[in-house]
């Protein structure tokens, strides 16, 4: 039996905004939107509302996780999103400032991993 190699992307996203709702309907819009742009098949969704502020939402993908935090009070938004389908660092990228077009972006940090 042939195996391919496998390739597992990781990408580590810090986003700086000029302000960020702190709901979970801001974090599911952007979340589908990046796993419809980067053609990721989302199994499962979970989501916590930290008080007295702050949202995770997390979705499990066939091709593996995509989870995200905000900290409404420093206006950060963190994406982790590990793939097994490749991904490049510009197709990530396009996907969070596509996603964040009714935001205001003031800084935007991505690392990518290779394993």
């Amino acid at each position: 039996m042939d195996i391919a190699p496998l390739i597992i992307t990781h990408f580590v996203g810090l986003i700086k905004l000029k302000e960020i709702p702190d709901s979970r309907e801001f974090l599911a819009r952007f979340a589908d939107s990046v796993t419809q742009e980067l053609q990721l098949t989302v199994l499962d969704r979970n989501s916590y509302a930290f008080t007295p502020i702050g949202q995770t939402l997390i979705y499990v993908l066939s091709q593996s996780h995509i989870a995200i935090h905000t900290w409404p009070e420093y206006r950060l938004l963190h994406v982790d999103l590990v793939s097994c389908k490749q991904i490049s660092n510009t197709e990530f990228t396009k996907a969070i400032t596509d996603s964040l077009t009714s935001s205001v972006v003031e800084n935007i940090e991505i690392k990518e991993y290779l394993y």
